[in-house]
């Protein structure tokens, strides 16, 4: 994948200053607050080089996303439905949507995502969230983000009678949810 291929990237991204509630009951706000950035940070260096939009219905998130050179769409309610939003507004612009969760650790740069199948899955360490999802910007996809949504990802992709690459073991596959999640991360 380049940059130039007609490949946006999308990353949902929640409030900086309440999101991770799962970390907040463990970690002082402001420990998370910082993690949250730091993760958000290395999402979009990952995506160097990539028109690169911040999906998000907060103003500190949408400002910090426009300082890093990134665009904003606003988000609905919800995630799927502010990704299926962000998709149809985006359509008609590129060809393909790589979207990518804004909490994981460490992630490799994007440009090295296969582009030899129509879908990309690429799941959380248990193998059950999509940390990131590459699909045809065209296409009409039900997101289906919550619990097993790789499985309900690769079933929306044969819906459509295509075949996933659903990634094992990856370089997206550590995202930060509990502390549990932080400490494999830090072990790593």
């Amino acid at each position: 994948m380049t940059a130039n291929d007609g490949t946006v990237v999308v990353v949902p991204l929640k409030s900086f200053d309440t999101g991770k509630s799962r970390l907040r009951a463990a970690m002082s706000g402001d420990l998370v607050h910082d993690l949250i950035m730091k993760l958000a940070r290395g999402v979009v260096a990952a995506a160097e080089g990539f028109r690169t939009v911040i999906v998000s219905d907060n103003a500190k998130v949408e400002f910090w996303a426009r300082e890093m050179g990134c665009e904003c769409i606003s988000g609905a309610e919800g995630l799927n439905q502010s990704l299926l939003a962000a998709r149809q507004r985006l359509a008609a612009e590129c060809e393909r949507l790589v979207i990518v969760h804004g909490d994981i650790w460490e992630p490799a740069s994007l440009s090295i995502l296969p582009t030899d199948y129509e879908i990309v899955i690429a799941p959380d360490r248990h193998n059950q969230g999509t940390n990131v999802l590459s699909l045809p910007s065209q296409l009409d996809f039900h997101f289906s983000y919550g619990l097993r949504s790789a499985l309900a990802h690769e079933k929306e992709a044969r819906r459509h009678g295509l075949t996933p690459l659903v990634l094992g073991t990856n370089s997206w596959g550590v995202d930060i949810d509990t502390t549990d999640d932080l400490n494999f991360a830090q072990l790593q």
